[in-house]
């Protein structure tokens, strides 16, 4: 299950939980917390065992690290798209 998916699971549970919660348990910042849930940081082994462990092994290590890994992907593609355009803007610069 994925990490964003297990706390809107939790909310659903209980309306006074928050994501909050959960980076206080883990002894991380809620921004810290923010980045991993948008696939923007990878969480180290040991952070993703806690993670494991205070979700009772719904959230695994391994489905954080693919979350992070698609968000790689995502981010690489765009970033070689901007690239080629820039580079077929020059050309035309060039040939002009």
């Amino acid at each position: 299950m994925d990490l964003f998916d297990y706390l809107h699971e939790k909310r659903k549970e209980n309306r006074k939980f928050k994501p909050k919660n959960l980076s206080d348990a883990l002894g991380i910042s809620s921004t810290y917390l923010n980045l991993i849930l948008n696939g923007m940081r990878k969480p180290s082994i040991e952070l993703g065992i806690k993670i494991e462990e205070l979700t009772e092994g719904k959230v695994t290590y391994l489905d954080m690290t693919k979350h992070y890994l698609d968000n790689f992907k995502k981010e690489k593609k765009k970033i070689e798209l901007e690239k080629q355009i820039e580079e077929e803007k020059k050309k035309e610069q060039d040939s002009a």
